[in-house]
This record gives structure tokens, C-alpha cells and sequence, in this order.
């Protein structure tokens, strides 16, 4: 379930992939097994590190939307600066 089946990075730079049901992510040279969803403003998602055996979870009760269409989706925006900082200066501490 936690191997790579299909290509699914959205963004220059990402590499991102579909296990059997979740999805496997690198970050930081690390791989993540995450999965997210979203309904009614709601956002959820978790990253799992299998190897520090280590993982994080987020949830948010509302979705800011953005002023204009050009403006990227803030609350997403903010889910991914999260992301990178923990993938950047956080999970790379915890040993493996």
C-alpha cells in the first residue's frame, strides 16, 4: 500500500505519488506516506515518516478563501508552509 503506483505531483519541483490508498511523498530526502481530504471547509490530512516512525496531523474547521482568483487558496498555502517546515527542520532531528 505504501509503494509508488501512480505519478500525482501537481506542482513544479514536487514529487509525489499514489500508493494503494494513500499517498507517497518526498520531502527533505524523506519519504511520507500522507493522506488529506476535504468537505464543507473542512481540511485534514496526515504525513507519516515509517522510517523515524514519526508522523503529523492536521486538521482546519474553515477554509480562507482568497480575495481575487489570481491569489492562491490561503489556507492551503499555509497547510504547505507547515508541511515544509516540519519537513524541513523538525523530522530531519527525530532519529531513525
Amino acid at each position: 500500500m505504501f509503494q509508488p503506483q501512480i505519478d500525482a505531483s501537481s506542482r513544479p519541483n514536487e514529487k509525489g505519488s499514489i500508493g494503494l490508498l494513500f499517498f507517497v511523498e518526498d520531502h527533505n530526502g524523506m519519504r511520507f506516506i500522507a493522506h488529506s481530504g476535504s468537505q464543507n471547509a473542512f481540511i485534514s490530512h496526515f504525513f507519516v515518516n515509517l522510517e523515524r516512525r514519526a508522523a503529523y496531523l492536521v486538521a482546519y474547521n474553515t477554509e480562507w478563501e482568497p480575495a481575487t482568483k489570481e491569489e492562491p487558496e490561503k489556507t492551503r498555502a499555509f497547510d504547505f508552509a507547515v508541511r515544509d517546515y516540519l519537513t524541513r527542520n523538525v523530522f530531519p532531528l527525530l532519529r531513525s
